[in-house]
Order: structure tokens, then C-alpha cells, then sequence
């Protein structure tokens, strides 16, 4: 629900025009902004609207490096040079699209690859396979195979979202301990209530060995202190930050008894 900011109490104020004006011009900011957005809407379809309103992050990416090519993209002699120091940007710039597209969804796949191994988080010898198919359901295996001498192998396959290094995925993770890895993971600011911030997530937790369990979807929230609850509703969720903080207020009351 969109709702317009309280008009000032005039009275309370010094300069009470000038705050008047400032709260008159953003609410025809807000009228301004409703009537592009509708407009946009309709010129758009609303299909699209919904697809750029969901990828927006994508969209603002493309039109930066739009932006940068437009103010810095000029072919230097030491570009072109084979022995210069730029000579592996080159040799990527002008590889076919295949591979340049094959080499950015390896750049993904390490990321994805960085967090579940922190997730999972032993000793053993790590293999794993991280896919963006959207073909597939998004999940996550592991499994551990146990040698001699203590040698054991850990071998894991997992499919996440095209846009997945652009979701706060691996911050939700790290607030979290890496207690769990988010399949898919985005921003609710319209749930937020002071300073809670709150994300949808379908996660896949740990198991005591080494596994994941199957995925389940929740709400994560976070506040300013770095509290952290989850629970399958926002309200879930809430109670579970307020115990965590609850908890933790014991404990500092113990510590100081003792």
C-alpha cells in the first residue's frame, strides 16, 4: 500500500513554509512518479513491466556498462598490442560468445561453489558441479565418500537461478553463519518494520553428516544489531529474531552474575 509522508505541524517548526514546500514537493514527486510508472506500465505491457520491475538489478548492470562503454571505450595501441599489459583482456574481449559465455558462468559457478563450501565446511577434498538451468528445479546435493588415513571426498551438484550472484544470496547466507545455502534468495523491503530487514528465501539446510536436507521456503530477517530469525511467514520470522535476541540477553545477564 503506497501512502503519502506526514504533512509537518507547521506550529512546531521555526520555517514553517519552508517545510511545507519540502513535504508539497514530494508529494507531487510521488503523483509524478505513479503517472510514469502507469504509463510505462501500458506503453510497456504488463508482461514486460513485471519482467524489468523483477530483473531490475540485470537492467541497471547493463545500462552502467552501457555508460562506461559510451565514456571510456576507446581501442588504445597498447589494447591492440600482443605483448601489452593488457593482452589478456584482449585475447577475452574478442573470444567467440560461446566462450565468453561459458567463462561467465564459470565466474558464477565459483562464487556459488565459495559459499557452499564455507557451508558445508570440512577438510575433505572438494568436487562440485554448479549449474544455472532454469529448465530444472533449483536444488542441492552432497554427498560424502570416506577413505583411509582420513582421506574423504566431498562431492556436491547444485542448480541455482541465471541471476543468482545478483541476489543477496551469499549475504543471507553469511548473516546467517552458513547454517544453510539459499537456492533463491530476494529482497522484501516492503516488509520491512524499523530497522528489520526481511528476504524470501528457498533454502536447503545441513544435515548432521554431510547433505542437504530438501529445500523448504521461509522468510529470513536481519536487523541493525545483526540478530537474525526464519520462519515460513514474516511474523514467524519475527518471533524467531526476537527469541535470538532474548537468548542472547540471558546470557550477557549471566556472564555479569557470575
Amino acid at each position: 500500500m503506497l501512502s503519502y509522508p506526514p504533512k509537518p505541524v507547521l506550529k512546531d517548526h521555526y520555517n514553517g513554509d519552508y517545510y511545507e514546500r519540502r513535504w508539497q514537493s514530494s508529494v507531487n514527486e510521488i503523483d509524478e512518479s505513479l503517472q510514469v510508472m502507469e504509463t510505462l506500465r501500458m506503453e510497456l505491457g504488463n508482461e514486460v513491466f513485471k519482467m524489468v520491475n523483477k530483473h531490475a538489478d540485470l537492467i541497471r548492470e547493463t545500462l552502467q556498462r552501457k555508460e562506461f562503454f559510451v565514456n571510456n571505450a576507446k581501442l588504445r595501441y597498447e589494447l591492440s598490442c600482443a605483448s601489452g599489459p593488457n593482452d589478456e583482456i584482449h585475447k577475452r574481449i574478442n573470444e567467440p560468445l560461446k566462450n565468453r559465455r561459458e567463462w561467465f558462468s564459470n565466474r558464477i559457478a565459483k562464487q556459488a561453489k565459495k559459499c557452499i563450501e564455507k557451508i558445508i565446511n570440512t577438510t575433505c577434498n572438494k568436487n562440485g558441479r554448479v549449474t544455472r538451468n532454469p529448465d530444472k528445479p533449483y536444488r542441492i546435493t552432497a554427498e560424502c565418500d570416506v577413505g583411509g588415513w582420513g582421506n574423504s571426498n566431498v562431492d556436491y551438484e547444485a542448480n541455482v537461478p541465471k541471476d543468482w550472484h545478483n541476489s543477496p544470496a551469499c549475504k543471507v547466507a553469511e548473516l546467517f553463519g552458513h547454517k544453510f545455502f539459499p537456492l533463491e534468495c530476494r529482497r522484501e523491503p516492503e516488509l520491512d518494520r524499523g530497522d528489520m530487514e526481511f528476504y524470501w528465501v528457498n533454502r536447503a539446510t545441513r544435515t548432521t553428516k554431510v547433505g542437504f536436507n530438501p529445500p523448504e521456503t521461509g522468510y529470513a530477517v536481519v536487523n541493525s544489531f545483526g540478530f537474525t530469525g526464519w520462519g515460513t511467514t514474516p511474523e514467524a520470522a519475527t518471533k524467531s529474531l526476537v527469541k535470538s535476541q532474548v537468548r542472547a540477553a540471558k546470557k550477557r545477564l549471566l556472564a555479569t552474575t557470575k
